[in-house]
């Protein structure tokens, strides 16, 4: 998606209920995490504080393959607008696989 900052394809659900990030603390200590949230940047950022567990981290890609069209656009009726009219809120945006 071209509005997510790189490297694309490591980003986690926001949107509730639908959640693809989880993750579990192997490292038998206590782990501080830490949110901050910038509203003019319309940003959040989440820290992790622990002990090394002395791991090293090696990563390739994600690759950016197989596009995938958008649908088409979905209408919702809004009962708080006046009658015909239409406002868009979100736009489509094509994938990858």
């Amino acid at each position: 998606m071209s509005y997510y900052e790189p490297p694309k394809g490591l980003d986690a659900t926001i949107y509730s209920p639908y959640v693809d990030l989880k993750w579990t603390n192997d490292t038998g200590h206590y782990i501080l995490i830490q949110t901050y949230v910038d509203r003019d940047a319309n940003k959040v950022t989440f820290r992790y504080y622990g002990t090394n567990p002395g791991r090293t981290v090696e990563m390739e890609g994600p690759v950016e393959a197989n596009p995938v069209p958008h649908g088409p656009a979905v209408y919702r009726d809004d009962p708080t607008l006046p009658k015909g009219q239409q406002k868009q809120i979100e736009w489509a945006k094509d994938g990858w696989t």
